[in-house]
């Protein structure tokens, strides 16, 4: 992986657009739940990052933010939520995310979180 220069909230930005954009497009709904609480030049920041980055790149950096930041259960459970959440923004929560979110899980090595 090339080196991370993301802060964990960076990170957990970029995590957030990468499950918006499970379905290839990020919905108006799925924005306004990722940038609420994001000062709007790091949301830009991390966008540029992210839509320079291909999966492969993207998966690494979710990888790390996971090992460096989700060391608790509590933390991923937080985290994990905040993901169903941004794939029902939409209120579509399409088989595809159904399928990203159990893979991220296992990814993750993310044990009972909420289906």
């Amino acid at each position: 992986m090339k080196q991370c220069h993301l802060n964990q909230e960076e990170l957990e930005i970029y995590s957030l657009l990468y499950a918006a954009n499970t379905d290839m497009k990020i919905t108006k709904e799925e924005l306004e739940l990722i940038t609420a609480e994001v000062e709007p030049d790091t949301f830009d920041r991390v966008k540029r990052v992210f839509s320079q980055d291909n999966d492969a790149e993207r998966l690494d950096k979710i990888v790390y933010f996971r090992e460096n930041y989700l060391k608790t259960k509590e933390q991923q459970d937080a985290f994990m939520n905040s993901m169903k959440n941004i794939f029902a923004a939409d209120k579509q929560y399409m088989l595809m995310e159904k399928v990203v979110y159990s893979m991220l899980k296992k990814i993750l090595d993310i044990k009972n979180a909420a289906e």
